[in-house]
């Protein structure tokens, strides 16, 4: 071998040597972005694992807020139901007490022979004293309320 050989083997080997130099670089570089690609995905990863399970908590307390809901409402619908039955009873009650008063009223004005205008007028004052008083209540109202209740005048 001559030199002039040697000397182009030896550039040639040089070359070889800085593009095998280059590809590790390049290598070394390629391998420090699937690292952090790693990195990312297992960071990534485990978000996805906790809000997973954040997930899975909001979901049982929802579940829970739920069910206490429907017994609430189920409660309410009770009570709404008893409050209904009460004021019917209550409705009722005043019925049978405007036919007493109504028969006791009755009965007095055919007792009685001759009734003064007076009398008559405070007959007819009592009457709707008693439709105001013992009105039936609305039931199926939210709120039932009842009526106000003017006094008699005499």
């Amino acid at each position: 071998m001559t030199d002039p050989d040697l000397a182009r083997q030896a550039t040639d080997l040089t070359a070889g040597v800085d593009r095998l130099s280059q590809a590790v670089s390049a290598l070394a570089v390629s391998q420090r972005r699937v690292k952090a690609a790693v990195v990312g995905i297992v960071v990534v990863l485990a978000l996805v694992v906790a809000l997973s399970i954040v997930v899975v908590f909001v979901a049982a307390d929802t579940r829970e807020a739920t069910r206490r809901a429907e017994e609430a409402n189920s409660l309410a619908a009770r009570n709404a139901q008893a409050a209904k039955v009460t004021c019917e009873s209550g409705n009722e009650a005043r019925r049978v007490t405007r036919q007493m008063w109504t028969y006791v009223l009755d009965l007095t004005i055919r007792s009685t022979a001759n009734l003064t205008a007076e009398q008559r007028r405070q007959a007819a004052t009592f009457r709707a004293y008693l439709a105001t008083v013992y009105a039936d209540r609305d039931c199926d109202s939210p709120n039932p309320t009842p009526l106000p209740s003017p006094t008699p005048t005499r």
